[in-house]
């Protein structure tokens, strides 16, 4: 009997064991758990025990919401409502799960009925405040967020998510305070350190976004955008170096996330690495094949390459993908001004201003074409305008003054020189610029002072010393200009003008045969530079080498049909082969492209003399001298016409007035001491 009692104790026990896991203790243990697949067990073993159990389907669903099963998880909501239509609770998690969904509509509904049922519950209106946020509602978004605060002054996230709202305002200030409340009401969430170094970052705060960008990796050290994020600040702080290292981080644990790929290639191309940069942009394409910036860059590293053809295919592919990228037609303008189709350029100009009406870069760089076609009244209007968005723009100031000093307004351009160089004391272009203004003023000592400035901040500058040596050459220092001529050919064997110009002064200096050697060179580095052989000719003709001079006078007039000079210079140097009739026809063609060179009439009036045709020379030496009253060799030689008329008056007139303007002239004293003397005999 006893076994048997026994027997019916360890039954009843047992009995009593299996019938102590009800539905509400399935419940417990799996709110007890943090292993989602084992709460969904529990939960289900509940509702399998009780049908109606509303809290069993209410935490399985948010059990299935947790592992993304957002479907399964509306369902035990819906159970969970139909069993109790006002459970607050469920409504909002409803919410939640349409919402992760994309189902804003409904999910909104299901916030408003939670409220509606309970006006004071925090999480729902901060829930309803993320989807007006994510609807672009962002006003509503804010009053929503307000209220949570109002109702729970420790809600944390809804601290940073008033953060966020504001910061879609611009209000990054006031954002970055709510982010430190959050901050401060939980330390340990590392979104509110994301969140409020984005908003540092925006206000320029680099060097603390940095600090929080760091300690939000240190929560989720495995976060892609932390280190692209952080990448970005270092990136505008300028440590490039750090900012690539952050990338290739990004790079390590995402290799498909195109935009790090195309930041890097950002950083590598303001290195100048644009090998490199490319790589990067060409992986980004590749990852988003209509990634409109990445070909714009690409085109900028290409074109910083000096593969400007491919630069354009870039910049046109970029601007098919985004017909209105402002950038992308500005940068594809640059490229056809550096190819020379400013016509072109100018019309990509138009495009991105229209786009972009304060794009100054945009109009000073169309002001740039513009003034290489001629039309100096639009450049300048276009470098107002510039300067009206940006008046700290010292290259545009730069610029207008190359304008005003084209159009010979040099005041005005000092002025526009002086403000380049007060905006920028080191601004090596505007020093040579208004010293070449201030040449052509005459101020040639304050010319030598900016040509000093310039070497002093770049004594590489060939242009410099070219410049300098060319005031020198007008202060009569030769042995000093020709110095810098020679500084500046040994920092550019390749600079014509600067063999040229020295040959100049050796011309002048009367070293002929040096001259020549110097105008060769410039011709060989420049066989269009006109000049070099009217120049060259004159030399050869002094050397007596006539005919060599007349070839390079015929190249000059080859190159420059409209050059009176040539014409005038080649008459010389046939008259002195005694070719007066060919040289006649030289004198008549520079007197007509140029009536007002006393010169050549003098030279036409001495050929017309050498025919005898001595009325005719009078005229042309009557209007030399009307032409510069003060040409002493024009009066010796009507005074020998006149002599050979038989006008012994006039040419004593003649020789004394050479001698008034000049007291040493031996030939006017001379001959006006012979007729002198006739007349006593």
């Amino acid at each position: 009997m006893r076994k048997l009692l026994a027997l019916c104790v360890c039954v009843f026990l047992c009995i009593h064991f299996l019938r102590a896991q009800t539905a509400e203790e399935y419940v417990s243990k799996g709110l007890k758990t943090k292993d989602s697949k084992e709460q969904i067990h529990c939960f289900t073993k509940a509702i399998e025990l009780d049908p109606e159990y509303a809290d069993a389907y209410s935490h399985r669903a948010v059990a299935k919401a947790s592992l993304g099963d957002y479907a399964s998880a509306i369902k035990d909501y819906d159970r969970a409502i139909e069993l109790n239509p006002e459970y607050v609770d469920a409504y909002n998690n409803r919410g939640l799960a349409k919402y992760d969904l994309g189902d804003y509509t409904s999910a909104l509904k299901d916030y408003d009925r939670a409220i509606e049922l309970d006006p004071e519950y925090a999480a729902a209106y901060n829930n309803r405040g993320l989807l007006k946020f994510a609807l672009g509602d962002y006003v509503s978004a804010l009053t929503d967020y307000d209220r949570t605060i109002e109702l729970n002054p420790e809600y944390a996230l809804a601290f940073s998510n008033r953060g966020l709202a504001k910061s879609v305002f611009g209000d990054y200030a006031s954002a970055i305070k709510d982010y430190d409340r959050a901050i401060e009401l939980d330390p340990g969430y590392g979104i509110f350190y994301q969140n409020r170094a984005g908003a540092k970052h925006v206000l320029g705060d680099y060097a603390s976004a940095i600090k929080d960008y760091d300690r939000a990796i240190e929560f989720n050290p495995e976060f892609v955008i932390l280190y692209q994020n952080r990448g970005l600040a270092k990136y505008d702080l300028g440590d490039y170096a750090s900012a690539i290292q952050d990338y290739d981080h990004a790079i390590e644990l995402n290799p498909k996330f195109a935009i790090v790929y195309y930041n890097r290639g950002l950083v590598k191309s303001v290195l100048g690495d644009y090998a490199s940069a490319l790589t990067d942009y060409d992986r980004a394409i590749e990852l988003n094949l209509r990634d409109a910036p990445a070909y714009h860059s690409r085109g900028l590293a290409k074109s910083g390459l000096g593969d400007y053809a491919s630069a354009l295919t870039d910049y046109d592919r970029a601007i098919e993908l985004n017909p209105e990228y402002a950038a992308a037609y500005y940068s594809r303008a640059n490229v056809q001004y550096s190819l020379g189709d400013n016509a072109s350029s100018i019309k990509n100009y138009d495009r991105a201003i229209e786009l972009d009406p304060k794009f100054t870069d945009a109009y000073n760089n169309r002001g740039l074409a513009k003034h290489n076609l001629g039309d100096y009244v639009s450049a300048l209007k276009d470098y107002d305008r510039a300067i009206e968005l940006n008046p700290e723009l010292a290259t545009t100031y730069n610029n207008r003054a190359n304008v005003k000093e084209t159009l010979g307004d040099y005041v005005s351009a000092l002025t526009d020189y002086d403000r380049a160089i007060e905006l920028d004391s080191e601004y090596v272009l505007a020093y040579n610029n208004r010293g070449h203004v201030k040449f052509s003023l005459g101020d040639y000592t304050s010319a030598i002072v900016d040509f000093n400035r310039v070497i002093e901040l770049d004594p590489k500058d060939a242009y410099a010393y070219y410049n300098r040596a060319n005031v020198k050459g007008a202060l009569g220092d030769y042995a000093s200009a020709i110095t810098d001529y020679e500084r500046a050919t040994e920092l550019n064997p390749g600079f014509a003008h600067a063999y040229y110009n020295r040959g100049n002064v050796k011309s002048v200096l009367g070293d002929y045969t040096s001259a020549i050697k110097e105008y060769d060179r410039a011709t060989e580095l420049n066989p269009e530079l006109a000049l070099a052989y009217n120049n060259r000719g004159y030399a050869k003709y002094y050397l007596g080498e006539y005919k060599s001079a007349i070839a390079d006078y015929n190249r000059m007039i080859e190159l420059d049909p409209e050059f009176a000079y040539a014409y005038n210079n080649r008459g010389n140097a046939k008259s002195a082969l005694g070719k007066y009739k060919s040289a006649f026809k030289d004198y008549k063609r520079s007197i007509k492209l140029d009536s007002k060179n006393p010169e050549a009439y003098k030279n036409r009036g001495d050929t017309k003399a050498t025919l005898e045709d001595y009325a005719s020379a009078l005229t042309d030496y009557d209007r030399a001298i009307e032409l510069d009253a003060n040409y002493v060799e024009v009066y010796n030689k009507r005074a020998s016409v006149k002599e050979q008329i038989g006008d012994i008056d006039g040419a004593k007139k003649d020789y004394e007035k050479a001698l008034a303007l000049d007291k040493s002239n031996a030939i006017a004293k001379e001959n006006l001491l012979r007729l002198q003397g006739k007349e006593r005999k």
